[in-house]
């Protein structure tokens, strides 16, 4: 059997989420387009009637920031008295903004029980022309052990919005429940979040050095490509406009995710096949930076070290951009599971 799929026939291609982040701040993101309006979608999360029908019972609505509110999950009816329902979800409401034409829904909420205390469940809902894109992303509380429960909260999450979906159809879920098929592949997905740590920040004569380091799965000349090539940085970085990068070449990059109507001048001032890449660029807004990856084999994966030195003052967001384009490079040069960079940079920034 191939290895991204479980008995059912339940494979990787399947999943709608991701598990992105690092071992210590893992992140669930999971987008769906909704055949639905943004208004319909909002208040099947909100309304205690709707909810019931998806993801369990509520006690009151989800619309009111400050109100704690409790979700019996999974019930199909709403109990007579919730402080009797065994181990139900609870919730603080922090933001609660309906959609209305021109703005997003933005459904904000923070766990208050022992599943993920403090961890933060944030919903939003986008029109578009075939319905609503409804993102998820859910931040796990930043303690020791957070990834062990990655798996779960992510297999759950897609098996809920498989009920939201067919409710949405519908009126009614169903008795479809894929959980068990889709834990074994988050689980995968689990054990190489596991691998990863936040990059780090230093201090240099002309600014701060941005560090990211990851063991990839996969060998030095794959990664090489996706790191040298055209076709494989348009897949995680941005398109080759001009050029091609080799020694000394000059190369015109444009990185549509941020901006695609900056065209970035970089000029390789290394090149170690395929080892070790360096180019200087200017960034938007102007300010000089040297970028350089080095990769080493490791056995049969790669170590991939990613460093810019940039100004002090941008070094924060450089280490969260770097973060979600190395999760795409990652998942790319793995085979498996690629986020879109949109994806990847709501799921760093949040």
């Amino acid at each position: 059997m191939n290895q991204t799929e479980t008995t059912d026939r339940t494979t990787d291609a399947d999943l709608t989420g991701f598990l992105l982040g690092s071992a210590d701040r893992p992140v669930i993101l999971v987008q769906r387009l909704m055949r639905a309006t943004p208004d319909e979608v909002w208040s099947a999360w909100t309304e205690p009637d709707r909810a019931a029908r998806w993801i369990g019972a509520i006690e009151a609505p989800l619309t009111t920031p400050g109100a704690v509110v409790r979700v019996a999950m999974a019930e199909s009816e709403v109990p007579t008295d919730f402080d009797r329902v065994e181990n139900p979800a609870t919730f603080t409401v922090r933001e609660a903004e309906a959609p209305t034409e021109g703005r997003d829904g933005r459904l904000v909420l923070t766990f208050d029980d022992r599943a993920d205390p403090g961890g933060q469940l944030t919903v939003t809902m986008r029109a578009t022309d075939d319905g609503c894109l409804l993102t998820l992303r859910h931040s796990l509380t930043q303690v020791d052990g957070a990834i062990d429960q990655a798996a779960g909260f992510g297999a759950g999450w897609e098996g809920f919005l498989d009920w939201l979906e067919a409710v949405l159809a519908t009126g009614a879920h169903g008795d479809d429940d894929r959980f068990a098929a889709l834990l074994p592949l988050y689980e995968r997905r689990q054990a190489r979040l596991a691998l990863v740590r936040r990059g780090s920040l230093s201090s240099a004569p002309d600014g701060a050095v941005v560090r990211h380091e990851r063991s990839v799965n996969a060998p030095v000349a794959q990664v090489w490509k996706l790191v040298t090539t055209p076709d494989g940085l348009e897949r995680w970085l941005g398109r080759v406009v001009e050029g091609q990068l080799g020694p000394g070449e000059r190369v015109v990059l444009v990185q549509d995710v941020v901006d695609p109507d900056h065209r970035q001048e970089c000029v390789v001032t290394a090149w170690d096949p395929p080892h070790r890449m360096a180019m200087s660029w200017a960034v938007i807004g102007g300010e000089p930076s040297v970028l350089s990856v080095e990769l080493t084999a490791d056995r049969d994966r790669t170590r991939l070290v990613l460093e810019e030195r940039a100004l002090q003052e941008k070094a924060e967001e450089y280490l969260v951009g770097w973060q979600a384009h190395l999760d795409v490079l990652v998942a790319a040069a793995e085979g498996f599971g690629v986020p879109s960079l949109d994806a990847a940079f709501v799921a760093a920034i949040g």
